[in-house]
């Protein structure tokens, strides 16, 4: 799988699956309270209507107090009651029609709203079982020839013979009542309320139904009356009123009832489409830009890997992976550094070897003509006028013999394999005695800064060789020139080895002499380079070689041309 894919399906998971999760805890989590919500809109709705029935069936109780006035009133003549029944009917818009009925349940007299006399058809079954009850009774809810919704309620009289108050009470005046309450300025009115008899017949404020299913009146009378259920697409809750204890029953269909529920589920789901979309736009772009550059880093590292120490990685980006890329571009300088260090040890190598074979082959040469120049002094000593070219070209033959001999011992040093035979000494002591050893010219003032004592393991030989070649150097630079002055001191110092700091000690030599440049400074440990007109330009290559590789020390330099140079060989101190 490419990189691309990997970082492409990473950033999806890290912003999907969360966005997913959370949107779907929220919608659940909204759509609840919503229903919950609505849902209790619906019982509050329920409970208005309760107590509109309530009130209704205290104003039909009211009306009751004309059959009360007749049973108090025993002798009341025909026209009496007569005029009492118009003077009920035409004060009472809940009335459709009072009869006052024998004990047979035949019309004695009665009047109806239209004007008309005995227009009431009697339910004699309700007047029965108000004659058994001897109480008050209330009949199921019918629906006249209008599709008007009426009740009947009988009030058995305390009279000899038995008689009844037959009144038939409208209830479109509670229905009208209810729609009133359920009108809202702001929308249509789209709930529908059932009031239910005992017997299942019911009162509506819409023509939902003609008639209620037994099945549904059960469940209507089994519901639960502080919970919302949904049947047949509607949404219906269920309350009872204290009067004749009529179910009350809200409906409203479901798609109306949770429309804002729908709505806002809608709205979530193409929000979470959108977020998703961007978040796979983002995704990709991310993925993208963090890809690319990895991708150019692996093309510039598979050019490199092919042997091409030349080739670059171009610079991919200003963050961590350009800082790569740098680093990379390092990594391959330091490489070519380092081959050309290999070869140049290679080189080097073939060329220690050489010197140690021609060194020693060399010396014996030497040797027989040191002893000869040495005859021949003896020679020229008895001579008394001895030949004047012929003590000068002996002088000549010496003076080579000694400069050929340097050479020779220069590079057998720089070649020697030998492990250094280490001792402790007291580094203030050694740099006094070899200073002091060196003859110095009349125009150098010598100054020595040598006071304590500082424990350190040297080859003692190898380190006066160091320190004296340092201090042949100062004096060489400064040739001629007046007031030269060459300081040698020896201070604490440190030495970084990885992450550890050593303490050391440090012989600095420094001279004001000519200085070297920084491009100089850079070469100057390289073998075989030399600003001198003679020599082999080992001398510092040796010197170098002493103290880092053979007694683990660090040496220094620091030269300002035209002010002078000081070297400083920094050796860990005995622990």
């Amino acid at each position: 799988m490419k990189l691309f894919h990997k970082f492409l399906i990473a950033l999806l998971v890290i912003a999907i699956i969360p966005l997913v999760i959370y949107s779907v805890i929220l919608l659940k989590t909204t759509a609840i309270t919503l229903r919950s919500v609505i849902n209790q809109n619906h019982f509050h709705t329920a409970e208005n209507v309760a107590r509109e029935v309530n009130k209704y069936f205290a104003e039909v109780e009211g009306k009751l107090d004309l059959a009360r006035q007749m049973e108090r009133e025993k002798n009341m003549s025909e026209s009496e009651r007569i005029a009492a029944i118009l003077n009920e009917m035409s004060s009472s818009r809940m009335l459709f029609g009072i009869l006052l009925l024998d004990d047979g349940y035949g019309i004695v007299s009665g009047m109806t709203d239209e004007g008309g006399t005995y227009a009431v058809d009697i339910d004699k079954a309700l007047v029965r079982s108000a004659h058994v009850s001897n109480g008050v009774e209330v009949g199921s809810i019918f629906y006249d020839v209008s599709k008007a919704p009426f009740v009947d309620i009988v009030y058995p009289l305390s009279s000899k013979p038995r008689q009844f108050i037959y009144y038939r009470f409208k209830l479109n005046y509670l229905v009208n009542r209810i729609k009133l309450g359920l009108k809202n300025p702001d929308e249509s009115v789209t709930k529908n309320v059932l009031l239910v008899d005992k017997d299942g017949k019911f009162a509506a404020t819409s023509e939902l139904m003609k008639a209620l299913p037994h099945e549904l009146f059960g469940k209507y009378k089994e519901a639960e009356r502080d919970r919302a259920f949904v049947a047949e697409g509607l949404v219906t809750v269920v309350s009872q009123s204290r009067g004749p204890g009529w179910l009350i029953v809200v409906q409203e269909p479901a798609k109306v009832a949770y429309a804002a529920i729908i709505r806002m589920q809608v709205a979530g789901i193409t929000l979470i489409l959108l977020t998703m979309g961007f978040a796979l736009f983002g995704a990709m772009f991310l993925a993208k830009n963090l890809s690319k550059p990895i991708e150019k880093l692996l093309r510039g590292m598979d050019v490199v890997a092919k042997g091409n120490l030349d080739s670059k990685v171009e610079k991919v980006s200003g963050d961590e992976l350009g800082k790569l890329a740098d680093i990379f571009n390092d990594m391959i300088e330091k490489v070519k550094q380092m081959q050309e260090e290999v070869r140049k040890n290679a080189r080097l190598s073939s060329i220690g070897q050489m010197a140690n074979i021609l060194g020693h082959e060399i010396r014996n040469p030497l040797s027989a003509m040191t002893n000869s120049v040495f005859l021949l002094r003896r020679l020229m000593a008895k001579t008394k006028e001895p030949e004047p070219i012929m003590v000068k070209s002996v002088t000549i033959i010496e003076n080579e013999i000694k400069s050929t001999s340097r050479i020779v011992d220069n590079m057998l040093d720089f070649s020697r394999q030998r492990p250094p035979v280490l001792s402790e000494q007291d580094y203030n002591t050694v740099v006094r005695e070899i200073v002091e050893g060196v003859k110095m010219p009349p125009n150098v003032e010598l100054e020595l800064a040598l006071d304590g004592s500082n424990k350190v393991m040297i080859d003692i030989e190898e380190m006066k060789q160091v320190i004296r070649n340092l201090v042949n150097n100062a004096v060489d630079a400064m040739g001629d020139k007046e007031n030269s002055k060459l300081k040698v001191g020896v201070y604490k110092a440190n030495i970084v080895q990885g992450d550890k700091n050593i303490s050391a000690v440090s012989a600095d030599i420094s001279d004001n002499g000519c200085g070297m440049s920084q491009e100089t400074i850079k070469k100057i440990f390289e073998p075989f380079f030399s600003t001198k007109s003679k020599g082999t330009g080992l001398g510092l290559a040796v010197v170098q070689k002493i103290v880092e590789e053979r007694h683990n020390g660090v040496i220094e330099v620091k030269s300002v041309v035209g002010k002078g140079t000081t070297f400083s060989v920094k050796l860990p101190l005995k622990t």
